[in-house]
């Protein structure tokens, strides 16, 4: 068992609080000047809590002498949205200079937090990048909204799909993340062999099937994108949707621009592993 040094002393200032959803709103009305509130990250707390992931943390609440909130108002305001009670460590008399300190240290990234919580160091930023695009289907928003352990649950279920779309897509101009987040989609309703030829003819490999000649044309056309903006992303993955339909259906022409249903929905019949 870990043992404390001797010149160690108990923090008489911090308490263990189920924080009721009364509590927060009297406590938010001591947030007399904090950063402005993010509503995001207060929807991923909020998803957190309500999902049962919530997990009680050494950061909490912290209140200065004035009794004023410098840390926490995020998770106080979740707590009234979710109307659940939620244990945190609550930290009272605190140097009201303490805000100088809060969050500037450096951050677990995304992907630092991901690899912890899966023991596993071989996922790499692509795999987040295909998971929150297969996520996010054809309109393409909402993305980075995604908690890490919502991503976390979601790798391990959809593991064996995003592996397969990144490692398809290891090579200038087709390694785009909405790309792979169609072939992801595509790994579980389509079969191997055909998804396999057509990740072949995309990576530039010859190719006699009636589709060879529009795929080629499109890697061609994703090579000259510039930016990622949200139109440009909806634009990829409608035309890979398309060009992808086309090819399992042996055509030679596919109209890429019409107006598209979600042609490879997520829950899929392969089994994950």
């Amino acid at each position: 068992m870990f043992a404390l040094p001797e010149n160690a002393k108990p923090y008489t200032n911090c308490f263990i609080v189920t924080v009721t959803p009364a509590m927060a709103k009297e406590w938010l009305k001591h947030n007399s000047f904090n950063r402005p509130l993010k509503p995001r990250l207060v929807d991923k707390y909020v998803r957190q809590i309500l999902a049962g992931h919530w997990q009680r943390t050494h950061q909490g609440i912290a209140f200065n002498a004035e009794g004023i909130i410098i840390d926490g108002q995020h998770r106080l305001t979740a707590i009234i949205k979710t109307g659940q009670s939620v244990p945190m460590l609550v930290f009272l008399n605190e140097n009201k200079l303490a805000h100088e300190s809060i969050d500037n240290g450096k951050t677990r990234s995304l992907l630092d937090v991901v690899r912890l919580e899966l023991n596993d160091n071989t996922i790499k930023s692509k795999h987040i990048s295909a998971l929150k695009a297969m996520w996010a289907g054809r309109f393409c928003k909402n993305q980075d909204d995604l908690t890490a352990v919502e991503i976390s649950n979601m790798i391990r279920r959809y593991n064996g799909a995003l592996r397969f779309a990144v490692d398809m897509t290891d090579i200038p101009g087709v390694n785009d993340a909405v790309v792979m987040g169609v072939l992801a989609r595509a790994y579980l309703t389509v079969p191997a062999e055909q998804l396999l030829e057509f990740c072949r003819i995309l990576r530039g490999y010859d190719s006699e099937h009636p589709t060879a000649s529009l795929i080629r044309e499109y890697r061609t056309w994703l090579l000259t994108l510039r930016d990622r903006q949200e139109a440009t992303r909806r634009d990829v993955y409608k035309r890979t949707q398309a060009i992808l339909a086309a090819f399992l259906k042996n055509e030679t022409t596919c109209d890429m621009f019409r107006d598209q249903t979600e042609m490879f929905p997520i829950h899929g019949n392969r089994t994950v592993q």
